[in-house]
């Protein structure tokens, strides 16, 4: 497992770089404020009606019209910095989008890498633990793949302009086939062409997931671990969730639906049948 902690420590520095990029940008593009720059002209605009009334009754020489003045002139100059650093901000957006790119591809190409290690020295390991390790990866899985199938083949359709048939590929069902097969399959599908492309805006759906789980918990070393690891991991989850048991929400009642047992139930059910 020397090469899986290796890769783990690579993919958590190309995250971090990524994520350091990205809020990076993030202050950059909110340092200049829309609000501030509203509130800066509403002031200027008052300031200007407030000279102007104190002009027409010929009070210029007193000391509030001096400051007045002042003060319309500092505004007028951060109001002046603002549009530059705007400028500026905007020049250099597309060298700044092609870094991060570049960032956003590593930082993935990475992630791929791991999983794909990960799976193959776990799968190659142990059998049972590979199937206990990686089944609960199967909803989100082929929830994913199917969503990037109907996405492109909805792209497909739309650049054919002599297509007429538009088929929806369904959900895969995880239970028709063998769960260590499938994981690796969908992983190699999921993953791949989204390090390979260009372009970071990914689907939604897909962007949640990536931002939800860290490269650092990309691979559940818990599910791995030793019997007596997990059965103790087992009891302190099973305690927590008595401390804080609450009504299951819609989502969480799918997330049950999908479960490895409620899986394998609907497994027998049908051999049964």
């Amino acid at each position: 497992m020397n090469n899986i902690t290796d890769l783990v420590q690579v993919a958590q520095q190309a995250h971090r770089e990524y994520m350091g990029w990205h809020e990076g940008e993030h202050r950059l593009l909110t340092c200049i404020s829309t609000t501030r720059i509203d509130e800066i002209k509403q002031d200027i605009q008052r300031g200007r009606e407030l000279r102007r009334a104190a002009i027409a009754q010929g009070n210029t020489n007193k000391k509030e019209y001096r400051q007045l003045s002042t003060h319309i002139s500092s505004l007028e100059s951060e109001l002046a910095d603002m549009e530059v650093v705007a400028e500026e901000l905007e020049g250099g957006a597309f060298e700044r989008s092609c870094s991060g790119q570049a960032l956003w591809r590593q930082h993935l190409k990475q992630r791929f890498a791991l999983a794909q290690t990960y799976l193959d020295e776990l799968i190659a390991s142990d059998l049972d633990e590979a199937r206990e390790a990686l089944a609960p990866l199967l909803p989100m899985l082929a929830r994913l793949v199917s969503r990037g199938r109907q996405k492109a083949g909805i792209g497909s359709f739309l650049q054919d302009d002599t297509s007429t048939v538009f088929t929806t590929p369904g959900l895969i069902e995880p239970a028709e086939v063998h769960p260590l097969d499938m994981v690796k399959s969908l992983v190699v599908e999921l993953l791949e062409p989204i390090w390979r492309d260009t372009d970071p805006e990914l689907d939604p759906v897909v962007m949640e997931e990536i931002k939800r789980i860290p490269p650092s918990n990309l691979i559940r070393l818990d599910l791995v671990g030793s019997p007596a690891a997990k059965s103790s991991a087992s009891a302190k989850q099973a305690v927590r969730m008595e401390q804080t048991e609450e009504p299951k929400s819609a989502v969480q009642a799918s997330r049950d639906n999908w479960s490895p047992d409620a899986m394998l139930a609907r497994s027998n059910n049908l051999r049964e049948a």
